[in-house]
């Protein structure tokens, strides 16, 4: 089993960099077209949350992410086939950057994807030698 990196955890770079950005299967796409698009992710409700509260204050179901441009390809990118590495040297490649330069705004907006529950990034698990 692959474990799911929490985007708060310090690893070594090698590590990330191997690991696979996987969207959440329950997240809906919708493209709003001039490069515009949302992304519509369920919310789980809090036990408190229902009846007699949401008779009172409607709640929101899901929550929606707005991506630009640039997020949708990156969105696009994270297909679950594709590492963190190969999503940076595709961006990199793509707009004309340096590795490094790509690796820090990528890193950065992976993690965001992960905070809001649109992705979850999957690392390979070492396997131990007996």
């Amino acid at each position: 089993m692959n474990p799911v990196i929490n985007p708060d955890t310090e690893l070594h770079m090698e590590a990330l960099l191997s690991a696979v950005p996987v969207r959440n299967k329950a997240a809906r796409y919708e493209d709003k077209g001039d490069g515009k698009a949302l992304v519509h992710v369920p919310i789980r409700q809090k036990w408190y949350m229902g009846p007699p509260i949401s008779w009172v204050m409607p709640l929101s179901k899901e929550r929606v992410i707005a991506l630009d441009k640039v997020g949708k390809e990156v969105w696009g990118l994270c297909d679950g086939n594709r590492t963190m590495e190969q999503i940076i040297e595709a961006f990199a490649e793509e707009h004309h950057l340096r590795f490094h330069q790509a690796r820090l705004s990528i890193m950065e907006f992976l993690r965001q994807l992960t905070r809001r529950g649109l992705i979850v990034v999957v690392g390979h698990q070492e396997e131990e030698q007996t």
